[in-house]
């Protein structure tokens, strides 16, 4: 399993603040992760994996319908319903304006297993009621904000095995956890912590506005984020360093759920337990959940031999 980042960072569709993000998903995943550019390489690597799991992460403009990708403004490529077949069979989660919907659909006709996205646009400032005041102070927190409360519920989903609905509910609680300890910090720390000036930290409306309009923010993007598919997905890039306790942890979680074998739906749930239980050197169970995915989804299970994970 490995991980795609869309990110058109050379084009006016590209989120640009998101960079770090970038830097330290290389960093940390090394050759598991790779970034694209541009759109059509990124489909070329869609296609060439179209039968395999893996975990796709888009950071780029989007609209109800569509995700932009690179080229001039106005005639972007773009990610639409119509073109996003070879999404399948993998998680996809995409900072992105207003994309919900389209994840919704993609995951109907298009066997995305799980999509996560916000059902409205992501503020990238501070709206504020009053005279505007401190506007790229407060901008400049709201970015760093975002990138910390990604990069640390992302990196845990994928490092500790949890599932798409509590990487969720850790995206929230991450976004509310940064703004309690922003709001922690003294004048002198803030300034310090996020190269801002220490004159205007130690200004009452500044911690005016952080208290009310920033607050307001962080809530509403937190609501916004929604989740179509499989909420039981759970990510497998670091199957390969997880030791049988862990292993035992995370199958422990899933079977509490009660992933039966009468919903073809939760067929990678079943690979999931399949590997987890290899893990455990325990075939027996292994098998059990292999032949379900083979009985109820073909395709998938022949592309498993091709990762040496049959039945024995």
């Amino acid at each position: 399993m490995n991980i795609y980042h869309f990110y058109p960072k050379t084009t006016p569709n590209g989120i640009r603040f998101l960079q770090s993000l970038a830097s330290i998903l290389k960093y940390e995943f090394g050759s598991k992760y790779r970034e694209l550019s541009r759109l059509g390489d990124f489909y070329s690597i869609l296609d060439q994996r179209k039968y395999s799991t893996d975990v796709i992460l888009i950071t780029a403009h989007g609209a109800n319908n569509c995700i932009y990708g690179d080229g001039a403004s106005g005639t972007e490529n773009q990610i639409t319903i119509d073109n996003s077949q070879n999404f399948c069979n993998s998680f996809v989660f995409a900072f992105s304006c207003s994309t919900a919907h389209l994840g919704k659909r993609m995951v109907e006709q298009h066997d995305v297993i799980t999509y996560v996205g916000f059902n409205k646009d992501i503020p990238l400032v501070i709206k504020q009621k009053r005279e505007a005041q401190f506007k790229e102070e407060l901008n400049k927190l709201l970015k760093e904000i975002y990138v910390e409360a990604i990069v640390t519920s992302f990196d845990e989903f994928l490092k500790n095995g949890h599932t798409a609905d509590e990487f969720v509910r850790l995206l929230q609680k991450r976004l509310t956890q940064l703004y309690v300890k922003l709001m922690n910090l003294g004048p002198q720390d803030l300034a310090k912590t996020y190269s801002i000036s220490h004159r205007t930290t130690s200004n009452e409306e500044f911690y005016l506005r952080l208290s009310t309009h920033f607050l307001a923010t962080i809530n509403s993007v937190s609501e916004m984020i929604e989740l179509h598919g499989e909420k039981e997905f759970v990510p497998l890039v670091c199957l390969n360093v997880w030791d049988k306790d862990k292993a035992g942890e995370i199958l422990k979680g899933l079977t509490q759920r009660n992933i039966g074998f009468e919903d073809k739906l939760h067929f990678y749930v079943h690979y999931v337990m399949s590997e987890l239980y290899r893990v455990l050197w325990d075939y027996k169970n292994m098998n059990k959940h292999l032949q379900f995915i083979e009985e109820t989804k073909p395709d998938y299970y022949s592309q498993l031999n091709n990762q040496q994970v049959k039945i024995v």
